[in-house]
């Protein structure tokens, strides 16, 4: 019959073969070495449906330099999502190279004014738009409920879960208003333990109950569908490795129940995970599906079948950590490589990995719209000017945070410009130049 369309020709291996590895691509948030040229490897994954970059300190080296490496990122894909690790005080990336202009969660816990966290949510939100940034990995939600936590501390706002939630709602009000995403952290908590996860695991013993009252709380405030009123809900929630007996005998990453809570509390964004690389999943990257034999395969990271356990949990992204001291397309190509293995052993689905990427879109429309609606432009000269005022908003609060410790009621006045001597030898892993999340 003339006019009549001819069938479709079935896909061959070969674009079956480039369908998984795009449907893979788009689960994947490697980090990268550089600062100017972009890596070919990542150049090259960009445009086959990667769904994003996390920048460390190395790649940060100032903010103006930040704004032209994320313009590169976005000429190469304009899709892509670019996250960073900027929760203010111990944890910058953005200033890495000179500390945080802001004092910290705990500051502003201490303050307890939450116009003023809204504020400072609001700048530096304004500095992550001006600098070319769609998600900060932040706020830091954990109630800190264990004194002797190495890890959490001071980035917490506090150990009372209403002061966390109420501070940290509006620490993502702020960073909404500034254009910027917020992804809450470190679902379902990781404030009561006293083993930093970034060099072995922690595991909370407390009852479903007890997690409910005392860790929770600040992530209901802020994920779920009723939260409140105003756009206050996350963009994306991370997972911590930490086992939470309760729920189940795996780090919460690699937890399907974890990713099962995060449902059933009613938030429908990306689940993102803390780095793969660190300390507490690194007994789950033995071998197993996922692992080669190729030579390229011979690095020390083993993060593969990590990656594929994080999937199979009900994690959206997968934040791959920093490239220091490592070869990034190697990293890279280790995660990318046993999800492929997976899908054809049937372990995870490529509907599973869409629906993913599906997530992951919605969310990345969600904030460019808003940063449109900031109207702050991604540039070097906006990204110094909301610097400047970052520093501005940040050394008020810092004065308003200061407390003195004396035997009363003797106690001697703050001098009007104390003068600080910092004698630590290094940064911490997780606030440091090249440090996880």
């Amino acid at each position: 019959m003339s006019g009549a369309t001819p069938p479709a020709a079935a896909p061959t291996g070969a674009q079956r073969a480039a369908d998984v590895v795009r449907a893979v691509n788009g689960v994947l948030l490697p980090g990268f070495t550089g600062t100017d040229d972009l890596p070919a490897w990542l150049v090259d994954a960009a445009r086959d449906g990667l769904a994003g970059v996390v920048l460390f300190g190395h790649n940060t080296p100032d903010v103006a330099t930040t704004a032209r490496l994320t313009a590169r990122l976005r000429g190469a894909s304009p899709d892509l999502l670019v996250a960073v690790d900027e929760e203010g005080g111990d944890v910058s990336r953005l200033e890495a190279a000179t500390g945080s202009s802001l004092p910290g969660n705990a500051a502003l816990g201490l303050v307890d004014d939450v116009a003023v966290t809204e504020e400072v949510g609001a700048a530096l939100g304004r500095l992550l738009t001006a600098t070319g940034v769609d998600l900060d990995l932040a706020p830091d939600l954990d109630v800190n409920s264990d004194p002797d936590n190495p890890v959490i501390g001071v980035r917490s706002f506090g150990a009372d879960p209403a002061l966390v939630a109420r501070h940290g709602a509006a620490f993502v009000r702020g960073l909404h208003a500034g254009g910027a995403g917020a992804c809450g952290k470190h679902f379902p908590g990781h404030g009561a333990t006293n083993v930093d996860s970034h060099l072995a695991l922690p595991v909370v013993d407390a009852s479903l109950d007890e997690l409910r009252a005392r860790d929770l709380p600040p992530f209901v405030a802020t994920m779920a569908p009723d939260a409140g009123p105003g756009d206050v809900l996350l963009d994306a929630v991370m997972t911590a490795h930490v086992v939470v007996a309760a729920l189940g005998a795996l780090p919460a990453t690699l937890e399907p129940a974890v990713g099962a809570l995060v449902r059933e509390l009613g938030f429908d964004g990306p689940i993102v995970t803390d780095a793969l690389d660190m300390g507490a999943v690194a007994t789950f990257a033995a071998d197993g599906a996922g692992s080669s034999s190729r030579a390229d395969d011979a690095a020390p990271h083993g993060i593969g079948e990590v990656a594929v356990r994080a999937v199979e949990a009900g994690a959206d992204l997968l934040c791959l950590g920093t490239t220091v001291g490592r070869d990034d397309e190697v990293l890279f190509r280790q995660a990318q490589r046993a999800l492929v293995d997976a899908v054809a052993s049937g372990r995870v689905t490529v509907e599973r990995l869409h629906a993913s990427a599906a997530r992951t879109a919605r969310t990345l429309a969600a904030v460019r719209a808003r940063q449109a609606a900031s109207g702050v432009v991604p540039s070097p000269e906006s990204a110094r000017a909301a610097l400047d005022a970052l520093d501005q908003v940040g050394a008020r609060v810092a004065a308003r945070a200061v407390r003195f410790a004396g035997p009363a009621p003797q106690d001697p006045p703050v001098p009007t410009a104390p003068d600080v001597v910092d004698l630590r030898l290094r940064c911490r892993e997780q606030g440091g130049v090249g440090g996880d999340v």
